[in-house]
């Protein structure tokens, strides 16, 4: 079993709905339809001290969730030069149906550029998976 895709609830620019973050790729776009070799990593838009939260599904590679039950999921947020800025807290909101969160209530402190993250999930047994990076940028509120 591999995690595949994560989808991503109301985390684009504020615009709110969601949209399935794959493999690294973005795919919203205006006919739904994204060409794998050309899509854009997936972006997400912060202003610096508002509240990082990130509500996700882990899906398998046949598109059904993952019983995430005795998984162990981490993520952290990064700088280019690869300095840890924050480690979400990650809370599962249900196990069966690979539902869980990552919060970050603080980001007052980040710098206004781009970071970099990903979610590494080890599952019993012990095997480890990551997703691919996504990149968080931070922008001056205004």
């Amino acid at each position: 079993m591999t995690v595949e895709n994560v989808i991503v609830s109301d985390a684009y620019a504020g615009k709110g709905g969601s949209y399935t973050y794959n493999s690294g790729t973005d795919s919203r776009s205006v006919n739904s339809y994204v060409n794998p070799l050309q899509a854009d990593p997936v972006k997400f838009i912060i202003k610096k001290g508002d509240t990082y939260s990130v509500a996700a599904i882990a899906k398998d590679g046949s598109g059904s969730p993952v019983n995430l039950t005795g998984y162990t999921i981490v993520a952290k947020i990064r700088d280019a030069a690869g300095n840890v800025i924050a480690t979400p807290t990650v809370s599962v909101t249900s196990a069966a149906a690979g539902e869980y969160t990552m919060t970050v209530n603080d980001t007052s402190g980040w710098p206004v550029t781009t970071l970099f993250s990903d979610v590494t999930y080890t599952a019993p047994g012990p095997v480890v998976e990551s997703t691919e990076t996504f990149q968080i940028i931070v922008q001056e509120a205004i």
